[in-house]
């Protein structure tokens, strides 16, 4: 818990940063040619190999899936990153087929379990997030944040629930003893 003389500190803190004059451009520079500026600025690091907001890494997966290679497990990796990729950019809707595809590669070729699990952890996560973007972001509501859900919350898209139960539970192997814990698979 903060104390109170950090308390204020950080309340006086916030009053004197916000209470300065508006930042102004430099003389002589218009407020115009500072954005193009700024927006060059920005168009190069999306250009670049920044780990958080570059696409040069996406293009690179890109192309490396357009080659032919015969290795199952290297075009299996190969799409399972470019998913990964998509999904970092927000476009969960690719990132979901590039998972399956990379699913389905690495189920044909008997590919290590724990290769294909994570495969099927990133299925469902990119299902779930888009599920997430059609429901949530699209249709958001405040029925949707209040608890408990009322009729008008409850998500209208259920292709996305439904892909993503598939991948969770194919990933579970399933329960052999009589006592124990059954799940429901509906």
């Amino acid at each position: 818990m903060l104390s109170r003389r950090s308390t204020a500190m950080t309340v006086a803190f916030f009053w004197v940063a916000c209470s300065g004059p508006a930042v102004e451009p430099p003389p002589g520079q218009p407020a115009d040619e500072l954005a193009r500026e700024f927006d060059a600025v920005c168009r190069a690091m999306r250009d670049g190999d920044n780990p958080y907001y570059g696409t040069a890494r996406l293009r690179e997966h890109e192309r490396w899936i357009a080659q032919p290679v015969d290795d199952e497990l290297a075009q299996a990796l190969a799409r399972g990153r470019l998913g990964a990729e998509l999904l970092r950019e927000g476009r969960s809707a690719e990132a979901a087929r590039r998972f399956d595809e990379a699913l389905v590669i690495a189920r044909d070729a008997r590919l290590e379990t724990p290769i294909v699990l994570d495969l099927l952890r990133r299925a469902a996560l990119a299902h779930l997030r888009r599920g997430e973007q059609e429901n949530c972001i699209a249709g958001h509501a405040p029925a949707s944040c209040i608890l408990p859900l009322m009729p008008a919350g409850v998500h209208k898209a259920r292709a996305r629930r439904s892909s993503v139960m598939r991948h969770i539970f194919s990933s579970i192997p399933p329960i052999r003893s009589r006592r124990g814990w059954r799940i429901s698979r509906r």
